[in-house]
């Protein structure tokens, strides 16, 4: 840091100095013009600035009288601009805070309210951006889970309603268990338009006559067909003839041969004598749950074939161990496996890993038999697995999917860009346990390390105990 009096004497003797840190700029010293205009882009949004308006952000003053002289160097320059970028998001964030709780005083002090009657009130944002409330007077929810499943149940409601169309007649009937004819097919429906059939009952729209009838049988008739083999009751007879053929008429499977209790259960184990296989990554599923799992999660491209889906926000964590997950599954698998145990682990022939499927140990099996099977078709190189032929095509096409958030770079992998952000953003995390001498990346500290076991480096300890487990050192 420079000197008060070497500042001082910089400015006075009228020597080219930047006007923040006052160091001379000589001519091999980069350096800009304070007047000189630069786009500032910020979410989306670009905005061209003077470097004496930044300047002046930066020291909390309404004009330019704190700048004393005409250039900035680079350094400073570079560190006004990242200041001033950072001040922006503060004041954004702190407008969008301010607004949404004034937003949500309102909604709360709304005078439709009535507080009297109301049990339960549920406040919710929509996609707009504005606060909507809703009344509940029946009930007061005490569990997240049931809060949750009475809210779905009120905005839905509500929905229907606002869509609901009048029908020109209403049923002859009133729809209660006193007055209601007991036989369905004799059920008088509403004379409603060609093309809206209503239910007074719950507001479910249909676009004839047959597909309310169908709703009505199936919801809201009286169950007066019991099934004689099972608690179950229906409101049709037809109802009834199709439960008990799936779910107590036993079935035989006409390729393997196995016997089922219904069919029901015969039409889930079909499932594995499917062959699915994706048109784009050529891989093969046994069951539709798989197959349908696999293309839900869009991770094929038709100009590599398959790559990893980054998966980088981890909203699920382990209690016991804190490791994150993008997916509550594979959290719930984690915790079968890890901590309690009782999943079925599937053992590498190689090492000691445990792993919970199949597919995982397959893919981890490559790493000792080095097997090259996939090509690229640009350059004839052979890969391990498909992700490394997907970074490496990645070279001859030139894509670079992965933007460092804090500059304009761009990376071909994840990797890469961490390795970029511990380097050119983060400060020095990794700390060695010896000397307490830090470094930015895992790669230095064992470097570091491996010097205070060596006798013929000025760093070398004697009798320094090794790291547990297989830690390099």
């Amino acid at each position: 840091m420079l000197s008060g009096k070497t500042a001082v004497y910089n400015v006075l003797h009228s020597r080219d100095t930047c006007t923040l840190c006052f160091h001379i700029i000589n001519e091999e010293t980069s350096f800009f013009h304070v007047d000189d205009n630069i786009v500032v882009k910020e979410n989306d949004e670009t905005a061209d600035i003077t470097f004496t308006q930044i300047i002046a952000t930066l020291l909390a003053v309404h004009d330019a009288s704190t700048v004393i002289t005409r250039k900035i160097c680079k350094p400073c320059a570079t560190s006004a601009i990242y200041c001033f970028k950072f001040i922006n998001r503060c004041r954004q964030s702190r407008l969008l805070l301010t607004n949404t709780i004034s937003k949500l005083s309102s909604c709360l002090n709304d005078s439709k309210i009535d507080t009297e009657s109301t049990k339960t009130l549920y406040v919710a944002n929509d996609e707009n951006g504005q606060f909507l409330n809703y009344s509940d007077k029946l009930s007061k929810a005490k569990t997240t889970s049931k809060v949750l499943r009475r809210f779905k149940t009120i905005v839905k409601r509500q929905r229907r309603a606002k869509q609901a169309v009048k029908v020109e007649n209403n049923y002859n009937d009133e729809f209660d268990n006193d007055t209601i004819d007991t036989n369905p097919a004799e059920l008088k429906l509403p004379n409603g338009s060609h093309d809206s059939f209503l239910c007074e009952l719950c507001s479910a729209k249909y676009t004839d006559r047959k597909g309310l009838k169908s709703h009505f049988e199936r919801t809201h008739a009286p169950k007066i067909h019991k099934c004689p083999d099972c608690p179950k009751a229906f409101g049709a007879a037809y109802l009834l003839k199709m439960h008990a053929q799936d779910s107590h008429i036993a079935a035989i499977c006409d390729v393997c041969g196995k016997k089922y209790a219904n069919r029901h259960s015969l039409k889930m184990h079909s499932y594995n004598h499917a062959n699915l296989r994706c048109p784009i990554c050529n891989r093969h599923y046994k069951s539709r749950f798989s197959f349908k799992k696999h293309v839900d999660a869009k991770i094929c491209t038709k100009e590599v074939g398959w790559q990893k889906k980054d998966n980088g926000n981890k909203n699920f964590f382990c209690d016991s161990c804190g490791k994150g997950f993008a997916k509550k599954y594979s959290l719930y698998i984690h915790i079968k496996f890890e901590h309690e145990k009782s999943y079925k682990s599937f053992d590498c022939a190689w090492c000691d890993k445990k792993f919970p499927a199949a597919s995982r140990l397959k893919y981890h099996m490559v790493k000792h038999t080095r097997e090259r099977n996939f090509t690229c078709e640009t350059c004839g190189g052979k890969f391990v697995t498909k992700p490394a032929l997907v970074y490496h095509t990645r070279i001859h096409t030139g894509e670079t999917p992965y933007a460092c958030e804090f500059c304009d770079m761009k990376f071909l992998s994840t990797s890469r860009r961490m390795d970029h952000v511990r380097r050119r953003h983060m400060g020095a995390t990794q700390q060695c346990d010896i000397c307490s001498s830090k470094f930015k990346t895992p790669s230095g500290l064992r470097k570091h390390r491996r010097r205070h076991f060596n006798p013929s480096s000025k760093l070398f300890v004697q009798n320094v105990p090794a790291l547990p487990g297989n830690v390099e050192v």
